[in-house]
């Protein structure tokens, strides 16, 4: 990390008085205010003080529209008030990040008399952590670019370096997800340290997945069997984050290996033995009882479902609309499954996979939820994804077949039959039937996995299409087969009278 001593206070309204300077001098603060005839400079700075006690309110509430960069910055912001009317009036400037959000820690608001220490000892145990490198050179492939915003947490993250490279990784939807070499300035070591891993995204969101890597992988995945984070390096800021750690070198996307033909394995790989120390959790407890679809309500938001992938859909054949389906969900009679912590977007593009190991990646999303949550997203994943290759994307008419008989009500919760396998859809066949044995291992009543799988059939509805003709033939397809297996799962249920 660099040398610089981020040691400097910035102080705007009434000057500090002859105690308080003391209290910071002790403390190796050094206070500036714009009288010192200098420019502000928070890359030098660990806090900026708003004192606004008459006569120095206007010359402190002129200053209060750099709270916003002080913060980015990493800096604790002080608003000490002479009163609550003054209070309220600097409060109004305050990002609400900072007022009842994610960084509420780093602004301290106090009023009347605040003793003369309390401030500079605050302060002086304040970690602003890393300042900005205006130097940093930041190299991005051809056509990529980042916001001025994102660019600036870059330049915090790997303010020790002279040079980063970000190449950008597939499968993220909001975030901007990166694979980094960086070479440092000054390492006894050497200057090229093994890859990063760079995720930026809403602070808020950043936060979250730092905090469920603490919570959910410290203790419970391999640490070789997830990234690391690098907690010097990741940043969170009124607006932006960003999140850094160790990058699984050497390997590929589960997508890619499952092309290739080695996707049952590495399924395997990835629930028996990396997520194990989630999915043994489900044995500690009782069963759940309740309908699934009301526990894993944020995987359909029906009305987000474009009407053009409805009527894509019915194309071939009737569909229910968006809300009848829902309701026809959550309308079902009481299911029974285990609870486990759940990843909450498995895709195989969040999975890297090296040698014999599977490396799960992105934890944004971690939550408890039904233990066949995850293989029942993987599954529907792998089946409708859209390779990025022309030369692997399938016939569409086979293709068409294969989904069709896989995910026909009757057969949806069995393995298929490897005898039905298409050429060029091997593949699809081995890994449905990989993810369905694990399945039918785990579910506790007979409709738990085909519930889970029209929710996530649903799910692939309501995103909207990459642009190509076959992807948006696909989620019109899945939207169909979602809707005849919510059809399927009601029926099965007609058996319960229910009075009008």
């Amino acid at each position: 990390m660099s040398a610089i001593s981020r040691n400097v206070v910035y102080w705007f309204g009434l000057s500090p008085n002859a105690e308080e300077e003391r209290e910071f001098t002790r403390r190796d603060l050094v206070i500036r205010t714009l009288a010192d005839g200098k420019s502000v400079d928070f890359k030098l700075a660990r806090a900026v003080v708003y004192c606004a006690r008459p006569p120095g309110v206007p010359a402190a509430s002129g200053q209060l529209n750099r709270i916003r960069n002080a913060l980015d910055n990493g800096l604790m912001v002080y608003l000490i008030a002479a009163d609550d009317a003054i209070q309220a009036h600097l409060q109004r400037e305050v990002p609400e990040a900072a007022r009842t959000g994610h960084i509420v820690a780093n602004v301290r608001a106090r009023t009347g008399d605040v003793p003369a220490f309390e401030p500079a000892e605050n302060i002086a145990r304040h970690l602003a952590g890393r300042h900005a490198s205006a130097e940093l050179e930041i190299r991005l492939p051809h056509g990529v670019t980042l916001t001025g915003e994102k660019e600036f947490f870059v330049r915090r993250a790997f303010n020790d370096c002279a040079v980063v490279t970000l190449d950008p990784m597939s499968g993220g939807r909001s975030a901007s997800a990166f694979s980094a070499q960086a070479t440092l300035i000054a390492s006894e070591v050497g200057p090229r340290p093994l890859p990063f891993f760079v995720k930026l995204d809403d602070s808020q969101k950043i936060l979250n997945e730092a905090s469920n890597y603490e919570l959910y992988a410290s203790h419970h995945i391999p640490w070789y069997l997830r990234p690391n984070l690098d907690a010097s390096r990741c940043l969170y800021g009124v607006e932006h984050g960003i999140l850094v750690g160790s990058f699984v070198e050497h390997s590929e996307s589960l997508w890619e290996a499952v092309l290739k033909g080695k996707g049952p394995r590495y399924i395997h790989a990835l629930f028996e033995d990396t997520l194990m120390g989630w999915r043994s959790q489900a044995y500690r407890r009782p069963p759940s009882n309740g309908r699934l679809a009301c526990s894993l309500d944020s995987v359909f938001k029906w009305d987000k479902v474009p009407q053009k992938t409805v009527d894509r859909a019915a194309e071939h054949g009737a569909v229910y609309s968006q809300k009848d389906l829902w309701e026809q969900l959550i309308n079902l009679p009481e299911q029974r499954w285990r609870a486990a912590p759940m990843h909450g977007d498995m895709h195989a593009e969040n999975v890297r996979v090296r040698n014999n190991d599977a490396i799960i990646i992105d934890l944004a999303n971690v939550r408890s939820g039904p233990l066949c949550a995850d293989v029942a997203s993987l599954e529907v994943w792998l089946a409708f994804e859209v390779p990025s290759s022309p030369d692997q994307v399938p016939d569409r008419a086979v293709w068409t077949q294969v989904v069709n008989q896989l995910y026909a009500p009757a057969d949806v919760s069995r393995p298929p039959n490897l005898g039905t396998t298409d050429v060029g859809l091997d593949w699809l066949h081995s890994c449905a039937r990989q993810t369905r044995m694990i399945g039918s291992a785990i579910c506790e009543c007979d409709t738990e996995y085909a519930t889970a799988i029209a929710l996530h059939l649903l799910r692939r509805a309501q995103y909207v299409e990459d642009g190509s003709e076959e992807d948006a033939y696909r989620r019109g397809l899945a939207y169909f087969l979602g809707s005849q297996l919510v059809c399927w799962l009601t029926m099965k249920a007609s058996t319960v009278t229910v009075a009008p």
